[in-house]
């Protein structure tokens, strides 16, 4: 868990945006992502962490998609997270988005044994 103290360094490093696509976004549309989840000593250092809205987030996950070690996770894990990312997404109704994605979001759900329950493809 990152603790609040290097969540807030990593924010005001961002300014206010995103940054992978430099967008600005609120305070409570952030996430601060990790760039290796693997679980070292490096694991909650502001180099390895990113202040990101919530589509480049998923896009980075859904990059990993079929190589999720790359980045410290197994596939499960990630595509829990995308499937996460993706229901923010559409109860936000970015459904442009999810349409963009269709084809690995069914990936996913037959990877993990699952029915779209979220309604989201």
């Amino acid at each position: 868990m990152v603790k609040a103290k290097i969540r807030k360094q990593v924010k005001q490093r961002a300014n206010g945006r995103c940054e992978d696509c430099g967008r600005r976004i609120l305070p409570n549309e952030t996430i601060t992502g990790h760039l290796n989840h693997v679980r070292d000593k490096n694991y909650t250092n502001p180099g390895n962490l990113v202040n990101r809205c919530l589509l480049c987030e998923t896009e980075y996950h859904l990059k990993y998609s079929n190589d999720p070690q790359e980045i410290g996770l197994t596939k499960k894990h990630n595509d829990a997270t995308i499937l996460g990312h993706f229901k923010r997404l559409a109860e936000e109704e970015q459904t442009y988005l999810v349409d963009r994605y269709a084809l690995l979001l069914e990936g996913v759900f037959k990877r993990l044994n699952l029915t779209d329950s979220f309604g989201i493809i």
